[in-house]
């Protein structure tokens, strides 16, 4: 329901405003908890990593922390957390 009736709202008022569409959605997702003991590591590593990267495909909390703190526009980053989406992008770039 979300996608079909707000989606395009969204898109257009992003549009509208100059923004990426995902940036309000994925600002807040997935960044609701607090990172556990495990994610310590990983979130250090990626935050090295990341800046350097021109893409980066990860999971959705790591994805939502990176545009949480905008490192993707920060960078010039692509941050994908779907890895479908992630190979159409690559379909279409190399085709």
């Amino acid at each position: 329901m979300f996608i079909d009736t707000m989606m395009p709202r969204v898109r257009g008022y992003c549009r509208d405003l100059g923004l990426n569409p995902l940036w309000p959605i994925l600002y807040d997702a997935h960044t609701d908890r607090e990172p556990e003991f495990n994610d310590v590591l990983d979130i250090s590593q990626l935050a090295v990593a990341a800046p350097y990267a021109d893409i980066v495909v990860t999971e959705q909390f790591f994805a939502g922390m990176l545009h949480r703190f905008d490192v993707g526009d920060a960078f010039d980053t692509e941050i994908y957390q779907d890895v479908d989406a992630f190979r159409q992008f690559l379909e279409e770039t190399l085709d």
